[in-house]
């Protein structure tokens, strides 16, 4: 199927999602096309087993010292886990690194087919003050600028 137009009528962005049925993926590609003033600004197109975000499972509040739980998932445009998902993330923080303990003194963790998409780092945190702390998830690798997901975790005694 061909488009030979799209007819936009007032500024705003809007995504169009194009569907092919027997794939096994509800969203194959997502454009998304960005209008000002009666003129189209941007263009992007990203397929759906492009990674377009991480969501993030951790609790927002923890004991001091005591190791807690992170999942991360790789998601699609349409928010659906991309269970091929090999992608290398990254572990960082706004506070001071000495404060947090990471899943591994490399601070990364490459996703293997097992994952599905999805991993779990069971007891993989720990943070060692008490204090508002903002944990960032990042990948570098996903054109154009990367990818990255802060989440806020409380410490308390």
């Amino acid at each position: 199927m061909t488009f030979k137009s799209i007819t936009i009528k007032q500024a705003g962005t809007y995504e169009i999602d194009i569907y092919e049925i027997e794939s096994g993926l509800d969203i194959t590609k997502t454009i998304t096309i960005t209008a000002t003033d009666g003129y189209v600004s941007t263009v992007t197109t990203q397929n759906a087993t492009q990674v377009a975000d991480f969501v993030i499972s951790a609790p927002a509040e923890v004991k001091v010292n005591t190791s807690f739980d992170v999942t991360v998932s790789a998601v699609n445009s349409a928010g659906q886990v991309l269970t091929n998902y090999l992608g290398t993330i990254y572990f960082d923080t706004n506070n001071l690194e000495a404060d947090v303990v990471f899943p591994n003194t490399q601070q990364s963790y490459t996703f293997t087919p097992a994952d599905k998409g999805k991993r779990t780092f069971t007891g993989g945190f720990k943070l060692k003050q008490t204090g508002n702390y903002e944990l960032i998830i990042y990948e570098v690798d996903v054109i154009p600028n990367g990818i990255q997901k802060v989440f806020k975790v409380t410490a308390k005694n």
